[in-house]
């Protein structure tokens, strides 16, 4: 009887170029580690991870078993940069690119990329002016360059596909990746009798954190000494002195805290000690400490449009969060009733237990060996390079009107 041989794995490389150190608080890492966990168990897959050098050893450390990598940033690299004869060699057939960037432009394998900032020019903070050029350049460089992009919802997928003109079919939604098993122990340094808000986001303006401290301060009138404490997490030093300055004006600095925690424990330890999560973001693309949240059995108040909205289903209050006096409203809803909090906990772990990380790993490594099995796509079409170069002529137009009209705001 003749033996059929295995069939070859197939090799993927993974750029984490963008990966920062966890002490940089990249909200997004938790959802890229928890997708390449998945597909490093599937067997069908040969994972090889190309890095930089200041987190080479920590995405290694992400995975329970040994997993390729190539650090970039060695010396011999000319500017991080390699050729499409490097992928030829490594034999790879899919390129995973989870940050959405589009780094390497040339590596003639079909690319799979993950859309995580439709809207990258929210404002000025963190992002100087290259850094918003270099992301509108990044967004457009995927729409051209990928085969096929992973949205974390169907919120973001019709945002993208609208403003860059893709083809629904090329479009392909996982929700952010849930943690299975028992639920998580509440923190046990939890104090009831100082219960706290907490509002896990970064520093980007389209997180509406002035919104919160303008509702936060009216819930503050209305509630007098049982007022809860608003803890914000994940502040850049720039925007966190704003917010500071903000709510000495409006007269709650002391009911206010700005915490960055350590480690993805002591964030994780956070949100099961709070008595409640404020995600009030505008343009969201999902918002991944949702799925934290639900499983451990916290209370979410979000907005009632975007990816939060679409990802926790009826397991929310849910709020225009544009007006501070309906956010206001809802903070003292939260916060005055153990039955609204009791339903919303309940809620949560069943919107939990519908996700699936197992069907949404699944859909990613379907698209990828779809395209691996396809013939390779080569170097970049004349066309491409036409489309690229006009992408990069127009951010750079862009940019030059933006600073035209700073000028002449500042100077008329």
């Amino acid at each position: 009887m003749r033996v059929m041989p295995e069939p070859m794995p197939i090799r993927v490389a993974v750029d984490l170029t963008p990966l920062l150190p966890e002490s940089a608080g990249q909200t997004i890492r938790p959802i890229i580690a928890g997708f390449l966990r998945g597909l490093v168990q599937q067997p069908r897959f040969e994972l090889t991870l190309i890095t930089n050098a200041a987190t080479d050893r920590e995405a290694a450390r992400w995975f329970d078993r040994p997993v390729t990598t190539f650090c970039l940033d060695h010396p011999g690299h000319r500017r991080g940069r390699l050729p499409f004869r490097f992928f030829q060699r490594q034999q790879f057939r899919a390129l995973y690119a989870p940050f959405g960037s589009a780094r390497f432009l040339h590596s003639g394998v079909p690319v799979v990329s993950m859309v995580t900032n439709v809207f990258p020019n929210h404002g000025p903070w963190p992002s100087s002016e290259a850094a918003r050029r270099q992301s509108e350049l990044d967004n457009v460089r995927t729409s051209i360059v990928a085969a096929r992009f992973q949205v974390l919802s169907d919120f973001t997928g019709a945002q993208f596909r609208g403003r860059h003109g893709i083809p629904a079919e090329k479009v392909f939604r996982t929700y952010p990746p849930v943690c299975p098993g028992p639920l998580p122990r509440p923190n046990p340094d939890a104090d009831p009798e100082t219960p706290y808000f907490l509002c896990p986001a970064d520093s980007q303006p389209y997180r509406n954190h002035d919104v919160l401290l303008m509702a936060y301060q009216v819930y503050r009138l209305h509630s007098a000494q049982t007022a809860w404490r608003l803890v914000l997490t994940g502040m850049e030093p720039r925007r966190q002195d704003y917010l500071r300055n903000l709510a000495h004006t409006l007269g709650i600095a002391d009911g206010i805290q700005f915490l960055r925690p350590a480690n993805a424990e002591k964030a994780d330890e956070m949100l099961r000690g709070s008595a409640g999560l404020v995600f009030p973001s505008l343009d969201e693309t999902c918002g991944s400490q949702l799925a934290a949240a639900m499983q451990s059995g916290v209370p979410i108040l979000t907005a009632e449009t975007g990816g939060p909205a679409e990802m926790v289903g009826e397991a929310a209050l849910k709020i225009d969060v544009r007006k501070p006096l309906a956010l206001a409203e809802a903070l003292g809803a939260l916060a005055g009733s153990p039955t609204l909090r009791e339903d919303l906990r309940l809620a949560g772990r069943r919107r939990h237990a519908a996700l699936s990380l197992a069907k949404d790993v699944s859909r990613l490594s379907q698209t990828i060996a779809e395209l691996a099995d396809q013939p390779p796509v080569g170097p970049l079409r004349p066309g491409q390079v036409w489309r690229l170069w006009r992408a990069r002529q127009d951010a750079m137009t862009r940019t030059v009107a933006r600073r035209a009209y700073r000028l002449l705001r500042d100077h008329l």
